[in-house]
């Protein structure tokens, strides 16, 4: 987690890149631990708040930035939340509004949550087609 932090003050895409791949390879070894105590729990949970933002908000071009929305919706890594998902579109959707590829990259969302999975069901009206971004009455993240 340090490291991290320290490379996103010289590179935070390089530091976003990190935070996927940290969450990617922790994941199946914290299956692994005996959580009753739930300290490992709280551990992970503070690492996932620490990390998100890391990858949210980094400077990363728009191939990168899907790459990571699909990541997170297939969910590697760490069982995402509703929050994951909605800052994460929310940034890609802010970066591709400002290249002129919204309705694009929409669809390309919408496909990758077209098998009814966990991000299909936090985005919901939001990736129906003729619905305007932004407008649904389910667009509050929910805690999980």
């Amino acid at each position: 987690m340090a490291e991290i932090r320290k490379v996103k003050r010289k590179d935070p895409a390089l530091a976003a890149e990190g935070a996927v791949l940290f969450l990617e390879k922790a994941s199946p070894a914290l299956e692994q631990v005996d959580s009753s105590s739930g300290a490992i729990g709280n551990a992970v949970n503070r690492a996932i708040e620490a990390l998100v933002p890391i990858i949210a908000t980094a400077p990363a071009d728009l191939a990168r930035r899907s790459a990571w929305l699909e990541r997170l919706g297939q969910g590697y890594g760490y069982k995402i939340t509703s929050a994951d998902v909605w800052t994460t579109y929310s940034h890609t959707m802010r970066v591709v509004e400002r290249l002129g590829r919204r309705d694009e990259i929409r669809a390309r969302v919408r496909e990758l949550a077209a098998d009814g999975g966990f991000v299909a069901e936090v985005l919901g009206r939001e990736l129906k087609p003729g619905e305007q971004p932004g407008t649904s009455k389910k667009s509050k993240p929910r805690a999980d």
